[in-house]
């Protein structure tokens, strides 16, 4: 669609830059929405380790896992 001459509408009359430049600032906001959520998961799973190896080390751990609940809810 972005090449071609025979367009209808609105995009016919935008020029070809104009129409590469939409195309490639759409890929830019997709690709960094894309690299922001796999940080954010790798920052979130740091975060749980730490804070899973302080109830270890703590000795809260053991508490924690012999109480009547699920392990989902911790």
């Amino acid at each position: 669609m972005v090449v071609s001459d025979n367009l209808d509408g609105q995009l016919s009359s935008i020029s070809i830059d104009y129409q590469i430049a939409t195309i490639v600032n759409y890929f830019a906001f997709a690709s960094f929405f894309w690299n922001t959520g796999i940080l954010l998961w790798i920052y979130s799973g740091l975060t749980a380790s730490s804070f899973i190896l302080s109830e270890e080390t703590g000795g809260t751990m053991i508490f924690l896992l012999t109480k009547p609940i699920r392990r989902t809810t911790l």
